[in-house]
Order: C-alpha cells, then sequence, then structure tokens
C-alpha cells in the first residue's frame, strides 16, 4: 500500500472517530446526565404548563380537595367539598395547580429519566414517584387545612415555605433511595452486638 492511500485511510478513521456519537460516548458520564436532566426537565416542565396538560391536573386537583375532604373528615372536622374547594365554617382552601407538586414531580420523573438505568426501573422510579408526590401533597392539603381551621397564624408559612422545603427535601431523598436501587448499593451493615 503506498503512502498516500495510507495517509487517505487514516484520514476517513480521523472523521469517523470525530463525529457526534463518538463524542457523546466519550463523554464523561456526568455530562451526559447532566445534558439529558436539563433538557427533560425543559420539555417536562414545559409539557406541565401547556394547555392541554389542563384536562389532567384540574381533575387532579378536584379529587385532590375530595380526598382530603374525607381524611378530614377521619380527623372529625367536616368540610364541605366543592370542585377543588374545601370549605369549612371558619375557613376555605381552593386547590389550584400550584398546589400539585407538578413542577418537583417533572424534576423528579426528568433526574429519573435521564439516569442511566433499565426501563423497567426508569418507569418504576416515575411511577413509584408519582404515588409518592400525590400522598405528600395530599397531606400537605389536610395539614394546611387543619392548620388554617385552627391556627390561621401558621397558615401562610405552613402553606408557602414549610411543606415547599418538605416536598424539596422528599424529593431528593426519594432521588437518592432510587439511585441507590438502581446501582445496587448495598444497605449499610448494622453492627451486632
Amino acid at each position: 500500500m503506498n503512502r498516500r492511500k495510507r495517509i487517505q485511510l487514516q484520514q476517513r478513521a480521523a472523521k469517523k472517530e470525530s463525529s457526534w456519537r463518538v463524542w457523546w460516548r466519550d463523554f464523561h458520564p456526568v455530562g451526559r446526565f447532566e445534558i439529558r436532566f436539563v433538557g427533560l426537565s425543559l420539555l417536562l416542565v414545559g409539557m406541565s404548563a401547556a394547555p392541554f396538560s389542563q384536562s389532567i391536573i384540574e381533575p387532579y386537583t378536584v379529587a385532590s380537595a375530595h380526598w382530603a375532604g374525607t381524611i378530614l373528615h377521619w380527623f372529625g372536622l367536616k368540610p364541605r367539598v366543592a370542585d377543588n374547594m374545601l370549605i369549612s365554617s371558619s375557613f376555605s382552601i381552593t386547590v389550584l395547580r400550584e398546589c400539585t407538586a407538578i413542577e418537583l414531580f417533572a424534576f423528579l420523573a426528568a433526574g429519573i429519566l435521564a439516569f442511566p438505568a433499565t426501563l423497567y426501573q426508569k418507569v418504576a422510579g416515575v411511577l413509584l414517584s408519582a404515588l409518592w408526590v400525590a400522598a405528600l401533597n395530599l397531606i400537605r392539603i389536610v395539614t394546611v387545612f387543619i392548620a388554617g381551621v385552627y391556627r390561621p397564624d401558621l397558615f401562610n408559612a405552613l402553606h408557602e415555605d414549610v411543606w415547599a422545603m418538605l416536598l424539596t427535601g422528599s424529593m431528593v431523598v426519594f432521588a437518592v433511595v432510587w439511585v441507590r436501587w438502581v446501582s445496587g448499593t448495598p444497605k449499610p451493615a448494622i453492627p451486632q452486638g
């Protein structure tokens, strides 16, 4: 093989090696996760704000109000539930889109989908995180309503600060637990006696 032919073959190989797929494969795994996470976050948060998502979110707010009303009945409070409103003689709240924690769920789901895991693990993570967010949000609605009835002075702090921190912290805890499960990280050994 002559020198010119060898140089041409080397140049072709170099061009193939510089393709975006090779770059992506060789790119740092954390960087790949970050790019996927940001892209999926923008997509999912954007979808949650889109007009078509209201057909899902609106019934969810109504259902949340009804579920919260049922739980409040167990505690002896007898609020009247009208659509997405909980109404008592001394206090009422309206469960709005902003009360659904949909953006937090979108970020958590984006992180789960961006993480290198099997399809089964990703689907399980997204479904379990949806249940986790829904359960915590229901507890949030109930506690905020109880605070509004018995301690109206605590309502704003509980609604805007305490539960915002609790929900955000719980998302981080869920993500860490899920990543440990996906990674197969063993539980720390408990020293025995």
